[in-house]
């Protein structure tokens, strides 16, 4: 089984026990961006959009499954390019991430974090039906999360990983499955091939713990969770019980996310203009 994978030891991020409904919406025939909702409330645009307004806030959907690449699903390849891309552009004021999402594909959500985090324009993250796994991970560097519903589910911080064992199911079918490695090779897929075994120590300590204590540091880092919280083992929780264990700021509609961007805008204006260049001061000694 895990020869046949791209590559086997990049494991996901565990998905929330409940598909939220915008994972199930996507179409494969079209495009990511075709298939979520459009940036069509004043002043969100696209990142990559053409002759945007000064002022304006980039739009970031996290919906559905996470995937490192993809046409069709959330990339997390392409959210760290717009992140950055939307940054650079001096049109735009803020960046709103709105998240509908289970979790997904654990690569690149590290990196994405820091993307996050690296920002220097104000950030909010609005969560809808779903904030869990993979998608926090993206969306807690933020400088505020917010969910948009008193039932938002924010959480399930952890990793899992899912080996498909389809030896019996070939065996029933008249499939004598027979792979051979080099002697040379011993180590080759050997935590893999443990775990069917019935073995999985070294795939969980040497694949999906190190993942693991990295998702809960860049947490820990980003949020005020406290040490003993289950929030960092993996529970989830509606608004009220998130914002007390520090997974979100609190519960405010989207608009309302909206107007606190703006007063966001209007403070790193005003931190801005009340800024001091000593290059600028004529002092005579």
């Amino acid at each position: 089984m895990p020869e046949k994978k791209r590559n086997c030891r990049i494991v996901s991020v565990a998905d929330a026990p409940v598909m939220t409904v915008s994972s199930g919406c996507l179409d494969p025939s079209r495009a990511y961006r075709a298939s979520v909702w459009q940036p069509d409330i004043n002043p969100l645009v696209w990142p990559d959009q053409e002759d945007i307004r000064e002022g304006s806030i980039a739009f970031h959907p996290i919906c559905g499954d996470i995937a490192w690449k993809s046409w069709w699903r959330f990339s997390t390849d392409e959210f760290i390019t717009g992140l950055k891309a939307a940054d650079a552009n001096p049109a735009i004021a803020a960046h709103l991430i709105r998240v509908d999402s289970g979790g997904g594909e654990v690569f690149g959500c590290h990196e994405a974090f820091e993307a996050v985090r690296g920002l220097s324009k104000p950030c909010i993250a609005a969560v809808d039906s779903m904030c869990a796994s993979a998608a926090y991970w993206l969306a807690c560097a933020a400088d505020r999360i917010y969910a948009t519903s008193m039932f938002s589910e924010t959480g399930c911080i952890g990793v899992m990983g899912v080996l498909f064992d389809d030896s019996e199911w070939m065996e029933k079918n008249g499939f004598n499955k027979v792979v051979l490695y080099s002697s040379l090779s011993d180590l080759k897929n050997k935590p893999e091939r443990d775990a069917l075994a019935g073995h999985p120590e070294e795939f969980i300590s040497s694949l999906i713990d190190p993942i693991a204590a990295q998702f809960i540091a860049d947490v820990k880092s980003a949020r005020s969770i406290s040490e003993d919280s289950e929030a960092l083992r993996g529970k989830m929780y509606f608004a009220t019980e998130a914002r007390d264990e520090g997974l979100i700021d609190g519960w405010l509609p989207l608009e309302d996310c909206l107007d606190a961007l703006a007063d966001m805008i209007a403070r790193q204006k005003a931190d801005t203009t009340h800024d001091i260049d000593i290059n600028d001061l004529n002092i005579n000694l």
